[in-house]
């Protein structure tokens, strides 16, 4: 192979790396988002809450590290305002699930202030999660 064959082999396996890692952290938002849902779940039905937790706990982790891999090793720079608002959107949902969980009456109580700023993060979050998805095929394109 010639040292242009192989430059272009080198320039197509990296692009399939960067493809594969946006679509990990594409993964890993909605995991993310199934744990702020299974949370919820436990909280409106009084049930133990330490396994929500955890897995919300190791999605954040996943979410962290998928960003890092977007921004910094991919430089996927379309992808990096959008990655930036789900880990702000996330920090608010779960800061907003906590205030819930620490004023269980307001759980089950859908006109409260508090429940409808949950609903506002959690919609929030839903949304961002929406914006990666519309954009990352733009973006795969174009690599």
């Amino acid at each position: 192979m010639d040292k242009q064959g192989r430059a272009e082999e080198r320039r197509r396996r990296h692009d399939e790396w960067r493809r594969q890692n946006c679509l990990d952290f594409q993964a890993k938002l909605g995991e993310v988002v199934d744990a702020l849902d299974e949370l919820m779940y436990a909280l409106r039905n009084r049930r133990a809450l330490s396994e929500a937790r955890d897995k919300l706990r190791k999605a954040e982790v996943a979410v962290l590290r998928g960003h890092f891999d977007n921004v910094v090793v991919c430089e996927v720079e379309e992808l990096e305002a959008i990655s930036g608002a789900v880990l702000r959107r996330l920090d608010d949902a779960t800061k907003a699930i906590d205030a819930l969980r620490r004023a269980p009456t307001h759980v089950s109580n859908i006109d409260s202030t508090l429940y409808q700023f949950w609903l506002e993060r959690w919609q929030g979050l839903l949304d961002a999660y929406e914006m990666f998805s519309k954009a990352l095929p733009q973006v795969l394109s174009t690599s």
